[in-house]
Protein backbone atom coordinates (compact mmCIF):
# COMPACT_ATOMS: atom_id res chain seq x y z
CA UNK A 1 0.00 0.00 0.00
CA UNK A 2 1.31 3.74 -1.01
CA UNK A 3 1.68 6.03 1.22
CA UNK A 4 -1.08 8.42 0.10
CA UNK A 5 -3.86 5.19 0.03
CA UNK A 6 -2.48 4.27 3.85
CA UNK A 7 -2.97 8.02 4.76
CA UNK A 8 -6.18 8.33 3.29
CA UNK A 9 -7.39 4.47 4.82
CA UNK A 10 -5.73 6.14 8.47
CA UNK A 11 -7.94 9.19 8.00
CA UNK A 12 -11.33 7.88 7.39
CA UNK A 13 -12.19 7.06 10.69
CA UNK A 14 -10.84 10.50 12.24
CA UNK A 15 -13.31 12.02 9.86
CA UNK A 16 -16.62 12.10 12.20
CA UNK A 17 -13.84 13.82 14.92
CA UNK A 18 -12.24 16.50 12.18
CA UNK A 19 -14.21 16.17 9.54
CA UNK A 20 -12.50 16.31 5.66
CA UNK A 21 -9.94 18.76 6.67
CA UNK A 22 -6.01 19.30 5.46
CA UNK A 23 -5.42 18.56 9.62
CA UNK A 24 -7.32 15.12 9.16
CA UNK A 25 -4.77 14.10 7.28
CA UNK A 26 -2.06 15.50 9.04
CA UNK A 27 -3.09 13.82 11.65
CA UNK A 28 -3.48 10.01 10.21
CA UNK A 29 0.36 9.69 9.31
CA UNK A 30 0.56 9.94 12.88
CA UNK A 31 -0.37 6.06 12.64
CA UNK A 32 1.79 4.96 10.04
CA UNK A 33 4.65 3.15 11.61
CA UNK A 34 7.59 5.61 12.38
CA UNK A 35 5.96 8.80 11.16
CA UNK A 36 5.46 12.15 12.73
CA UNK A 37 2.25 14.49 12.06
CA UNK A 38 2.42 15.30 8.85
CA UNK A 39 3.50 19.11 8.25
CA UNK A 40 0.70 20.95 5.76
CA UNK A 41 3.89 21.50 3.19
CA UNK A 42 3.79 17.29 3.17
CA UNK A 43 -0.01 17.32 2.79
CA UNK A 44 -0.04 19.59 0.02
CA UNK A 45 3.04 17.58 -1.75
CA UNK A 46 0.87 14.35 -0.96
CA UNK A 47 -2.76 14.91 -2.06
CA UNK A 48 -2.75 18.81 -3.58
CA UNK A 49 -2.91 22.28 -2.96
CA UNK A 50 -5.43 23.89 -1.06
CA UNK A 51 -8.84 22.10 -1.16
CA UNK A 52 -7.43 19.82 -3.36
CA UNK A 53 -6.37 17.88 -0.52
CA UNK A 54 -9.90 17.73 0.68
CA UNK A 55 -11.13 17.07 -2.32
CA UNK A 56 -9.16 13.56 -2.08
CA UNK A 57 -10.16 12.92 1.10
CA UNK A 58 -14.07 13.00 0.20
CA UNK A 59 -13.62 11.25 -2.85
CA UNK A 60 -11.75 7.83 -0.44
CA UNK A 61 -14.87 8.78 2.12
CA UNK A 62 -17.07 8.26 -0.96
CA UNK A 63 -15.64 5.19 -2.36
CA UNK A 64 -15.32 3.26 1.35
CA UNK A 65 -18.90 3.97 1.41
CA UNK A 66 -19.39 1.77 -1.79
CA UNK A 67 -17.11 -0.63 0.03
CA UNK A 68 -19.05 -0.73 2.98
CA UNK A 69 -22.09 -1.37 1.01
CA UNK A 70 -20.22 -4.42 -0.94
CA UNK A 71 -19.30 -5.64 2.48
CA UNK A 72 -22.83 -5.80 4.30
CA UNK A 73 -24.85 -9.14 4.26
CA UNK A 74 -26.59 -9.17 1.01
CA UNK A 75 -30.34 -9.17 1.40
CA UNK A 76 -32.00 -12.34 1.63
CA UNK A 77 -35.34 -11.27 -0.29
CA UNK A 78 -36.08 -11.52 -3.98
CA UNK A 79 -33.32 -10.47 -6.55
CA UNK A 80 -33.61 -7.08 -7.15
CA UNK A 81 -36.61 -6.57 -5.23
CA UNK A 82 -37.75 -3.32 -3.86
CA UNK A 83 -37.15 -4.44 -0.06
CA UNK A 84 -33.91 -5.30 -0.77
CA UNK A 85 -32.95 -2.17 -2.65
CA UNK A 86 -34.56 -0.28 0.13
CA UNK A 87 -32.38 -2.63 2.68
CA UNK A 88 -28.94 -1.46 0.94
CA UNK A 89 -29.83 2.22 0.37
CA UNK A 90 -30.87 2.26 3.82
CA UNK A 91 -27.11 1.09 4.69
CA UNK A 92 -25.55 3.45 2.26
CA UNK A 93 -27.53 6.38 4.14
CA UNK A 94 -26.78 4.97 7.99
CA UNK A 95 -22.72 5.46 6.69
CA UNK A 96 -23.49 9.40 6.43
CA UNK A 97 -24.64 9.26 10.16
CA UNK A 98 -21.50 10.11 11.91
CA UNK A 99 -20.13 12.90 9.44
CA UNK A 100 -23.65 14.43 8.67
CA UNK A 101 -22.58 17.84 9.67
CA UNK A 102 -19.93 17.95 7.55
CA UNK A 103 -21.71 16.79 3.99
CA UNK A 104 -22.99 20.39 3.11
CA UNK A 105 -19.66 22.11 3.01
CA UNK A 106 -18.27 18.65 1.24
CA UNK A 107 -20.76 18.34 -1.34
CA UNK A 108 -20.53 21.69 -1.88
CA UNK A 109 -16.66 21.04 -2.52
CA UNK A 110 -16.70 18.76 -5.16
CA UNK A 111 -19.17 21.10 -6.98
CA UNK A 112 -16.71 23.98 -6.92
CA UNK A 113 -15.11 24.85 -10.62
CA UNK A 114 -12.82 27.46 -11.26
CA UNK A 115 -14.80 29.57 -11.97
CA UNK A 116 -16.86 31.09 -8.86
CA UNK A 117 -19.97 31.96 -10.27
CA UNK A 118 -20.30 28.30 -12.01
CA UNK A 119 -20.69 24.69 -10.20
CA UNK A 120 -20.34 21.37 -11.46
CA UNK A 121 -23.35 19.16 -11.24
CA UNK A 122 -21.12 15.91 -12.61
CA UNK A 123 -19.75 15.02 -9.06
CA UNK A 124 -23.33 14.82 -7.22
CA UNK A 125 -24.99 12.71 -10.33
CA UNK A 126 -22.07 10.40 -9.89
CA UNK A 127 -22.09 10.08 -6.48
CA UNK A 128 -26.30 9.43 -7.04
CA UNK A 129 -25.63 6.72 -9.95
CA UNK A 130 -22.71 4.63 -8.37
CA UNK A 131 -24.52 3.80 -5.52
CA UNK A 132 -27.41 2.99 -7.13
CA UNK A 133 -25.86 0.93 -9.72
CA UNK A 134 -23.70 -0.63 -6.61
CA UNK A 135 -27.50 -1.42 -5.22
CA UNK A 136 -28.74 -2.90 -8.17
CA UNK A 137 -26.09 -5.25 -8.36
CA UNK A 138 -25.83 -6.11 -4.29
CA UNK A 139 -30.04 -7.07 -4.80
CA UNK A 140 -29.21 -9.25 -7.99
CA UNK A 141 -31.16 -7.55 -9.97
CA UNK A 142 -31.66 -9.06 -13.32
CA UNK A 143 -34.21 -6.59 -15.17
CA UNK A 144 -33.97 -6.04 -19.03
CA UNK A 145 -35.32 -4.16 -21.90
CA UNK A 146 -36.81 -0.76 -20.60
CA UNK A 147 -37.06 -1.75 -17.33
CA UNK A 148 -33.17 -2.03 -17.06
CA UNK A 149 -32.86 1.32 -18.02
CA UNK A 150 -35.57 2.47 -16.15
CA UNK A 151 -34.33 1.80 -13.31
CA UNK A 152 -30.98 2.98 -13.64
CA UNK A 153 -32.67 6.34 -14.29
CA UNK A 154 -34.99 6.24 -11.32
CA UNK A 155 -32.71 5.01 -8.24
CA UNK A 156 -30.31 7.76 -8.22
CA UNK A 157 -33.14 10.27 -7.41
CA UNK A 158 -34.55 7.79 -4.87
CA UNK A 159 -31.21 8.02 -3.23
CA UNK A 160 -30.12 11.22 -3.76
CA UNK A 161 -33.25 13.22 -3.05
CA UNK A 162 -33.18 10.97 0.33
CA UNK A 163 -29.87 11.65 0.90
CA UNK A 164 -30.87 15.41 1.17
CA UNK A 165 -33.84 14.99 3.09
CA UNK A 166 -31.30 13.43 5.32
CA UNK A 167 -29.28 16.46 5.82
CA UNK A 168 -32.02 18.64 6.32
CA UNK A 169 -34.20 16.00 8.79
CA UNK A 170 -32.13 13.00 9.84
CA UNK A 171 -34.27 11.22 11.91
CA UNK A 172 -36.98 10.90 9.08
CA UNK A 173 -34.54 9.82 6.38
CA UNK A 174 -35.54 6.59 6.55
CA UNK A 175 -39.27 7.09 6.77
CA UNK A 176 -38.59 9.39 3.55
CA UNK A 177 -36.32 6.57 1.40
CA UNK A 178 -39.76 4.26 2.23
CA UNK A 179 -41.87 6.55 0.53
CA UNK A 180 -39.84 7.08 -2.50
CA UNK A 181 -39.29 3.38 -2.82
CA UNK A 182 -42.95 2.70 -2.54
CA UNK A 183 -43.70 5.41 -5.14
CA UNK A 184 -41.09 4.05 -7.27
CA UNK A 185 -42.74 0.14 -7.12
CA UNK A 186 -45.94 1.59 -8.01
CA UNK A 187 -44.46 3.23 -11.20
CA UNK A 188 -43.20 -0.10 -12.12
CA UNK A 189 -45.95 -1.95 -11.78
CA UNK A 190 -48.59 0.62 -13.13
CA UNK A 191 -49.29 -0.17 -16.88
CA UNK A 192 -48.98 2.88 -19.34
CA UNK A 193 -47.44 5.18 -16.93
CA UNK A 194 -44.46 5.89 -19.21
CA UNK A 195 -45.38 9.76 -19.32
CA UNK A 196 -45.74 9.64 -15.56
CA UNK A 197 -42.55 7.27 -14.77
CA UNK A 198 -40.99 10.08 -16.80
CA UNK A 199 -42.15 12.92 -15.22
CA UNK A 200 -41.45 11.29 -12.06
CA UNK A 201 -37.71 11.32 -13.44
CA UNK A 202 -37.37 14.52 -14.96
CA UNK A 203 -38.90 16.65 -11.91
CA UNK A 204 -36.18 14.01 -9.41
CA UNK A 205 -33.64 15.45 -11.13
CA UNK A 206 -34.30 18.73 -11.66
CA UNK A 207 -35.22 18.62 -7.53
CA UNK A 208 -31.79 17.47 -6.61
CA UNK A 209 -29.34 19.34 -8.98
CA UNK A 210 -31.46 22.89 -7.44
CA UNK A 211 -31.53 21.82 -4.06
CA UNK A 212 -27.28 21.67 -4.84
CA UNK A 213 -27.73 24.91 -5.39
CA UNK A 214 -26.37 24.05 -9.24
CA UNK A 215 -29.38 25.80 -10.62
Amino acid sequence: MTTVRAILKNALPLIPKHGFTRECLSLAALKLPSSPELPDAGVSALFGNGDESRKALIRAWLKEGLETMAKSDSPSQQPGSHSSLRTLLARRLEYNEPVLKYLPDAFALLASSPTPTLLDPRPAITHNISIADEALHLSGDISTGMRWYSRRMALPLVYGSSELHQLRSPETALAFLEDNIERLKSLEEAEGSVQEFAGFVFNGWKGIIKSRGLL
